[in-house]
């Protein structure tokens, strides 16, 4: 009787809802339908220096633990960095610390840059239409590039979009236009002095458009080579509507420049700043909701099927420009409570999407029935090199407070395998909602604020199940409400279970209550059934190890808060058939640094060759614990081997010793 009761009281307070005749959606497996680049991994935010603040620390290492491949951040004003005197001199002495340090964070969390070349170091740069500053600015712009060449690698520099100032149509750009195209072609040279292959584009428009900048760079004459024309590798505009009118504006642009800049019609095309309103500190109720991810979905698929397929448009970046910090109802991946030093992070339904869309493969498949792009609901499915299957559902109103249910019946063919896990990742009204749990911007007590946490990462909607696939073929009906999004994944048993994780590092923060917050962060495995990370902790190093989080999750970091003594960390991935591997490294906290490493704590590092290593000053241990007879510091770093060789099972220990 209890049990009834308890059913009847959780139905009784579902909102009501309304179910529509069941739209069939048909998937052919053995039918690609094209390449799937993840092209939506991208944020940004304003200005760089919060890179320097603990929870910008933190806030980029929760963007950086999205599985599978490196997400951009596109920051502005990163070169109000940059210190330094005699910058108009041919020969200017660089402060570089702050700008290390920033792109650092970023580099350390493995996340790629969106450069954009903005920002005054030293309140130098006022007239670019002045011949000595032009060519001052050409210099700094090539001894940029040279030294992150240097500390990152010429490679991970051409995995860059290098570009103009943003937004130069509107209020950020403070000079001329005259002014703004010769430090166009001073950015352009000043990137091919220091590596031809650098990525060089723009011009970020915003309400305007990028014409009068495409003018300059085909018909106009450059300051510095005295020849007609700078050359373009990529065109950025921003356009923020809702998906459709979005992706019209941008076919509207395309169509333009095929027609009157034919030399750039196969240049690569982004909107790097693609949210559905622009002002990321506008109070609007559908930010921190379902809503927001369910329109993420709609703007990637339109995009996908419009401009990609339909026009043929080379297409890598469509960055949704909200890496702001902020409360909930801001433009924002996560919500923050407290203040930069002292906080506590919330992740929203628009930073989980982002986890959910990274399941998905890199081809597609077929997908014939589906309702009308510009009707809401949507299907994109892939599959992957392990031929596991991802079907994206969404359902998306934007500023429709209704609950109404369609309901979609799934007909999946030619599934190339016999049985698979069947896992349903949802995010609704009544999963992966945080927002529902605490409605309020107010900081949370102790007991609120752990619950919130168990409820932020990305939620199924029901355990993972073991299927049996008769004749290669399987039909599901799915209840989708409005302003949802469904993901189901098909998977395929590996033979064998995940490799382990060798790589912890743990940074210490204060909490939002003053308390000592440790984040556990690891390097993923190449695996692509994953059912959860398992995050262990124990007081001594020996154990005994208990598992700390709570919630299954997916992504590579995880907070564990309210051990008030030093500890040791262990992380095992665990497969959908309950696998783990036999071995994980233990990892030791440390004192506070709010750094890419904590002093005294340890990084276990696989080698296989040479390694390089800067930043931090440390000791290198072999695994047997002997030290390594160097070291080094922030600011020479070390590179191979003093004997020429790997130590022994070629592993290392790196200790932080400041």
């Amino acid at each position: 009787m209890r049990l009834k009761i308890a059913v009847f009281c959780f139905l009784a307070l579902l909102p009501v809802q309304s179910f529509s005749s069941p739209a069939a959606i048909h998937i052919d497996c053995a039918r690609k339908a094209g390449e799937f680049t993840h092209f939506w991994r991208s944020t940004g935010f304003d200005p760089a220096s919060r890179l320097l603040d603990p929870d910008y620390k933190q806030y980029m290492s929760y963007i950086g633990s999205i599985p599978r491949g490196s997400f951009y951040v596109r920051p502005h004003y990163l070169l109000e960095l940059l210190k330094g005197t005699g910058l108009l001199t041919e020969n200017p002495s660089y402060d570089w610390t702050q700008l290390d340090e920033a792109l650092d964070v970023l580099h350390g969390n493995g996340l790629k840059l969106i450069f954009e070349i903005m920002g005054n170091p030293e309140g130098q740069f006022t007239n670019y239409e002045d011949d000595t500053q032009a060519r001052a600015w050409r210099r700094l712009v090539k001894d940029l590039a040279d030294r992150y060449a240097q500390r990152y690698g010429s490679e991970e520099l051409r995995s860059w979009y290098w570009e103009t100032w943003n937004e130069p149509d509107i209020g950020f750009w403070q000079q001329s236009r005259l002014a703004l195209l010769i430090y166009t072609d001073a950015c352009s040279e000043g990137l091919n002095d220091a590596d031809p292959q650098l990525r060089w584009g723009g011009p970020g428009a915003a309400g305007g458009d990028p014409y009068f900048w495409l003018d300059h760079c085909t018909f106009g004459q450059n300051y510095f080579t005295q020849q007609t024309g700078t050359r373009v590798d990529f065109i950025s505009v921003h356009r923020k509507f809702r998906a459709t009118e979005m992706v019209n504006r941008e076919l509207e642009i395309i169509s333009k420049i095929r027609a009157d800049y034919p030399q750039f019609a196969e240049v690569p095309f982004l909107n790097d700043e693609a949210d559905v309103r622009c002002c990321w500190r506008d109070d609007l109720w559908w930010r921190p909701l379902p809503n927001k991810a369910a329109f993420i979905c709609n703007s990637i698929n339109q995009h996908l099927v419009r401009i990609v397929d339909s026009a043929g448009v080379d297409y890598p970046i469509l960055s949704n420009d909200n890496g702001f910090w902020g409360v909930w109802n801001n433009r924002t991946q996560l919500v923050r409570f407290g203040d930069e030093n002292r906080f506590a992070h919330i992740k929203k339904p628009s930073h989980n999407v982002m986890v959910m869309l990274s399941l998905l493969g890199h081809e597609r498949c077929t997908v014939t029935n589906a309702p009308a792009l510009t009707g809401g609901i949507g299907c994109i499915t892939t599959r992957d090199s392990s031929d596991n299957i991802a079907v994206l559902l969404y359902n998306e109103d934007l500023d429709n407070p209704e609950q109404s249910v369609d309901s979609i019946q799934l007909t999946i063919d030619n599934i190339p395998f016999g049985s698979a896990a069947l896992v349903h990742y949802r995010i609704d009204a009544s999963h992966t909602n945080p927002y529902a749990l605490w409605p309020t911007d107010n900081i949370p007590e102790v007991d609120t604020l752990r619950i919130l946490r168990e409820r932020q990462e990305l939620e199924r909607l029901e355990d993972p199940v073991l299927i049996s696939i008769a004749g290669g073929s399987l039909t599901k009906t799915v209840a989708l409400p409005l302003n949802s999004v469904s993901l189901l994944m098909l998977c395929r048993k590996p033979e064998q279970p995940p490799s382990p994780v060798t790589t912890v590092t743990v940074e210490e923060y204060t909490g939002v209550h003053d308390n000592p917050e440790y984040l556990v962060k690891w390097d993923g495995v190449d695996f692509k059934a994953i059912k959860t990370y398992e995050v262990l902790y124990a007081e001594n190093e020996n154990g005994p190890f208990r598992r700390i989080n709570v919630p299954d999750i997916i992504c590579t970091a995880f907070l564990h808060s309210g051990p008030s003594t030093q500890g040791y960390y262990r992380v095992q991935p665990v497969d959908l058939w309950a696998r783990i591997p036999e071995i994980s490294p233990v990892h030791r906290t440390g004192t506070k640094r709010n750094s890419a490493f904590s002093k005294n704590t340890f990084q276990i590092i696989p080698v296989l060759g040479r390694i390089t290593i800067s930043g931090e000053k440390f000791e290198l241990y072999d695994i047997a614990g002997k030290k390594i007879a160097f070291g080094g510091d922030r600011k020479s770093g070390i590179s191979g081997w003093t004997n020429g060789k790997s130590p022994a099972g070629g592993i290392i220990i790196l200790k932080v010793v400041e």
